[in-house]
């Protein structure tokens, strides 16, 4: 009974419209930004046990953000603001008392962990914080992650280095390509009910991919109809089957015919990955 209704309260999301953009769809499939805008129910939407990792993670976070201290000034601050014609939503983690910005990110695992030890924090979060500080008018932002596992932990600095432009380590971008995306997306979609195509892939075609940047577990578990080269671009999407049956379309075939690979397939990828083995692991 009890988990029953956990599990309940846990997808339980209360309707609303979406209106604004939100800070955190910087990088966001335009076509699940159309589909969220226009109201399409998920056709895989999010599991209670992966809720109560979103869940646990945020309470953490909450949690980290108290042990500042004094040196916090403010904590969820809502953002709402105007930019090339668009409306842009969100919440700050927290404003330092110095005025710069800090967002929180944990997560669970070592998959991140290879790009976060290179000083490589993901762009998409780097942009959200950018969006903050632009916000507020700070030339100066946090960005720290930790794992929930290990407790490892990892901080980068965003700096504002020109008109919408930002820099953290190597990696440089322009918040006004940002801002420019979302207003084609909404101007050219979304008011003239113009259903988009996915920014994302199910399935790679078999004579496109370069097989010597692909690791031998991924090709072993393509060889045996295990996996697909390029699922895990759709892998968590709420609307994972919505894409890839828009995607089965344009191969005249239906979701069940496309999905996974046929014997066809199956011998193409034995025969381009021939030998595949032997090479260094990976």
């Amino acid at each position: 009974m009890l988990l029953n209704l956990i599990k309940s309260q846990l997808v339980k999301e209360e309707p609303h419209d979406k209106n604004s953009f939100w800070a955190s769809d910087a990088e966001k499939d335009k076509l699940e930004l159309y589909l969220k805008w226009k109201g399409v129910a998920p056709t895989n939407p999010i599991e209670p046990e992966t809720k109560i990792i979103f869940t646990t993670g945020k309470m953490i976070e909450e949690a980290v953000i108290k042990l500042l201290g004094e040196e916090v000034k403010e904590t969820q601050t809502r953002v709402e603001m105007e930019r090339s014609g668009i409306q842009i939503t969100g919440y700050i983690d927290a404003i330092l008392k110095d005025g710069s910005v800090c967002e929180l990110k944990s997560y669970y695992g070592d998959y991140q962990d290879k790009d976060l030890e290179a000083g490589k924090p993901r762009t998409s979060y780097l942009k959200q914080l950018a969006i903050y500080m632009d916000f507020l008018g700070r030339d100066k932002g946090y960005m720290v992650y930790f794992n929930r596992g290990t407790g490892q932990m990892y901080q980068f600095i965003l700096e504002k280095i020109g008109d919408l432009k930002y820099k953290c380590n190597d990696i440089i971008f322009s918040l006004a390509d940002v801002y420019t995306r979302w207003a084609f997306i909404k101007a050219n979609f979304i008011d003239k009910d113009v259903e988009p195509e996915s920014d994302k892939t199910y399935k790679y075609p078999i004579n496109s991919i370069n097989w010597t940047e692909i690791p031998n577990y991924k090709i072993s578990k393509a060889r045996n109809g295990e996996a697909v080269i390029g699922d895990w671009e759709v892998l968590y999407s709420p609307w994972k089957n919505y894409i890839v049956a828009k995607e089965a379309k344009k191969y005249s075939k239906t979701f069940d015919e496309y999905v996974g690979y046929d014997s066809r397939e199956i011998d193409q990828i034995k025969a381009a990955t021939a030998g595949y083995s032997a090479r260094k692991k990976n």
